[in-house]
């Protein structure tokens, strides 16, 4: 009998993340799961336009 492990699904949501170019605080889209949480690729920031495949999530709303 062999047991295996679930992958956690990832699920997605709006947040803020940190623009690099512009250094501003931007609305994006946030793929989570319950270890570690990371921008959806292939965004662009609202403000200047520039990718958010390199930002940093600042802040996720989820209730527990």
């Amino acid at each position: 009998m062999e047991i295996q492990m679930k992958m956690p699904v990832a699920k997605v949501a709006a947040g803020k993340v940190h623009c690099p170019m512009c250094t501003h605080s931007v609305t994006g889209n946030v793929e989570y799961t319950p270890r570690y949480m990371k921008v959806v690729p292939g965004q662009k920031c609202e403000r200047c336009g520039a990718s958010l495949d390199v930002a940093v999530v600042l802040y996720l709303r989820n209730a527990a």
